[in-house]
């Protein structure tokens, strides 16, 4: 028979490694996080047709032909056997007396960070037959089996493990696909090609169960690269991300994208946002700080000689002092409308009070959570 493999390999595509280690029967305690990913939840029949059960999550497809025979797949609930791995059931694939090529398909959207790297965990077994009984004849010739497994993520492929043999995938025993990726976008696409090549095989069968996905807590090359070029801000009492974004001149999704935030993140003092741009916050609050005591410097009248004395009276024509005009009553409290850019404490500065009094006069329990337009009761002003 022709061989579909010229050799066995490991495979190393756009920087992923593929490492494959032989496994023993005995289950291991794998949390999925692909979806049905040890077919617990179940299949539904294709077409109506009750010998090809299709997993639920997933996708199959299949070559069927006067050489390529539709493989009758199912989802059994058999707790114990050695073909579960991880749960009570495990998926199938089989043919008999006709070779077999089945592919796979999994979309899994909004499941991971193109951040960080992960690990595809991907458990398969080939049973691959010459003789089923008496005693079980497997299949010596290792290109007869072939596996492929490739992923894609933000619309790109970033993984393709090329064709593995029956050198690199045990025929007769679990082995473990495992995969170390950096995913260009939230998603990850899983794509598996089992074939069996020999059609004077008594069974051609792969079987599956506990596939797995897992974040390594490593930050991947691209956000080390991101974060070294990034500059820092540290949060201020009175600080909001409209705010924080307005100053640093950052576009408040990308800051929040960067800092990896969503709607309910807090910020709080003492918080370090990454910022994606070149940004100097002591030199910034080194100028708001200057600004400040500029605008508390009482203004000085200067007078010339006859013009007064300076001390808020001035004279008349014929040297007696006149009494300066009374201020006006106050008309009613003070409203500052808020300004984009701005946050309490600036707010609480220019006016000479507490953010605190203000946030008590207004009814404002989370100093951040102030917006432009916003009408504000300055207490004491």
């Amino acid at each position: 028979m022709k061989s579909f493999i010229s050799k066995s390999k490991y495979a190393v595509l756009l920087g992923v490694l593929l490492s494959i280690t032989t496994l023993s029967s005995a289950a291991a305690q794998i949390i999925p996080h692909v979806p049905n990913g040890s077919f617990e939840e179940g299949s539904t029949p294709w077409n109506g047709i009750a010998e090809v059960q299709v997993p639920l999550q997933w996708e199959l497809s299949w070559a069927e032909d006067e050489v390529w025979g539709r493989p009758t797949t199912y989802v059994r609930y058999a707790p114990g056997s050695f073909l579960t791995r991880d749960g009570r059931s495990y998926f199938a694939a089989e043919t008999v007396g006709r070779p077999m090529f089945l592919r796979m398909r999994q979309p899994i959207k909004d499941v991971v960070d193109p951040g960080e790297i992960y690990t595809l965990v991907l458990p398969i077994f080939p049973e691959i037959l010459d003789r089923p009984s008496p005693g079980k004849v497997y299949e010596s010739n290792p290109a007869a089996v072939a596996v492929q497994l490739r992923l894609y993520s933000g619309g790109v492929q970033i993984f393709d493990s090329g064709l593995l043999d029956g050198n690199s995938i045990a025929v007769g025993r679990w082995s473990r696909l495992e995969v170390n990726f950096e995913p260009k976008g939230t998603d990850v696409e899983i794509h598996l090609e089992m074939r069996a090549l020999d059609p004077a095989n008594a069974l051609n069968a792969f079987y599956l169960d506990g596939i797995d996905l897992k974040s390594t807590g490593l930050i991947s090359p691209t956000r080390q690269a991101e974060l070294a070029n990034a500059s820092e801000y540290t949060v201020q009492a009175g600080d909001n991300l409209i705010a924080i974004a307005n100053k640093v001149q950052v576009d408040l999704a990308e800051l929040m994208y960067f800092n990896r935030m969503n709607n309910s993140s807090l910020i709080y003092p003492g918080m370090i946002l990454k910022i994606p741009r070149e940004y100097d916050q002591e030199a910034e609050l080194a100028a708001e700080e200057a600004a400040q005591t500029e605008s508390l410097i009482p203004e000085i009248i200067e007078g010339g000689e006859g013009e007064g004395s300076g001390d808020g009276e001035t004279a008349d024509a014929d040297g007696e002092e006149e009494a300066a005009p009374a201020a006006p009553e106050p008309t009613g409290p003070t409203i500052h409308v808020v300004q984009s850019g701005e946050f309490l404490a600036r707010i609480a500065a220019r006016y000479g009070v507490s953010y605190l009094d203000i946030m008590a006069a207004n009814g404002i329990t989370n100093p951040n959570f102030i917006f432009p337009g916003q009408e504000l009761v300055i207490p004491g002003a």
